[in-house]
């Protein structure tokens, strides 16, 4: 009822639709009960790949779009925390005056994440390593301090650490720094 109502279209034409692709590829999607749905675990592999192949339709949209002439369509960013939260805004305000019939979807995450599900962006902005076979190109080199109040060097290690959210690399690379420089592990 709930699809057919998002769909705009009858109940039983998504039923009948339903049973198509059940029949297509010969699964049940769903088994139902009086009183819901539940998926299949062939119905999952079903429904993720439409999610795939309607990616890759709006990704060969846009390619056509271009083709076309003006700049129109989607471009999916996929970019870390710290860059989403800082240079990112002001990049795309920028890049949406110039292009203002381009729709912009931006996911912000962790790096893990972002390379994880890098086939769903046009373009990424991540910490680390490379990702191999894609174009990688070296954005920044990131300088980061240590500051404490002057004269107290010794009393560096007694500070205490604070927990953020960031890439598990990211955080294990300021543990090490702390551990060697200060002499105190985490």
């Amino acid at each position: 009822r709930k699809a057919a109502e998002i769909l705009y279209i009858s109940q039983p034409a998504v039923t009948q639709r339903l049973k198509a692709i059940e029949s297509a590829f010969g699964v049940d999607i769903f088994i139902r009960t009086k009183k819901q749905l539940i998926t299949t675990t062939e119905g999952a592999m079903v429904i993720e790949h439409a999610r795939d192949m309607l990616k890759r339709e709006r990704l060969f949209f846009d390619k056509m779009q271009a083709h076309m002439g003006e700049v129109n369509g989607t471009i999916s960013i996929g970019c870390s925390s710290l860059i989403g939260q800082t240079l990112l805004p002001q990049i795309l305000s920028h890049y949406n005056d110039q292009y203002p019939n381009v729709e912009i979807q931006v996911k912000v995450g962790s790096t893990e994440h972002i390379k994880a599900h890098h086939r769903d962006y046009h373009v990424m902005i991540i910490r680390g390593s490379k990702i191999l076979n894609l174009n990688n190109q070296h954005l920044f080199n990131d300088k980061h301090y240590f500051i404490y109040p002057k004269g107290q060097r010794d009393k560096a290690p007694e500070l205490p650490f604070i927990e953020f959210q960031a890439d598990p690399i990211y955080i294990n690379q300021i543990k090490e720094w702390y551990g060697r420089n200060l002499g105190r592990d985490y």
